[in-house]
């Protein structure tokens, strides 16, 4: 079970089909429908202490700006981070 009770991965057969399913092109992290304050609650309530990973997909830009793109991301998820109680 993923972080918030749902299942982390398709079932076995069904790929790209299950909850959490891709159905677009990627989208720069907060302009898709992730709900990040809750998964930030999520793993507060939790008390996680884990690293915390995620992946960035920025084909077709530039080194440089890739790496920009990237420190953006993290920014992003510490401002919830550092917001939710």
């Amino acid at each position: 079970m993923g972080a918030l009770g749902h299942p982390a991965r398709s079932p076995p057969g069904r790929l790209g089909t299950g909850l959490g399913a891709h159905r677009g092109p990627p989208v720069r992290l907060g302009t898709g429908l992730g709900d990040w304050p809750a998964l930030v609650r999520a793993l507060k309530k939790i008390d996680f202490q884990g690293p915390i990973s995620f992946h960035s997909e920025y084909s077709g830009e530039v080194v440089d700006t890739v790496v920009d793109l990237c420190r953006i991301d993290v920014r992003f998820f510490e401002n919830f981070w550092n917001a939710t109680d």
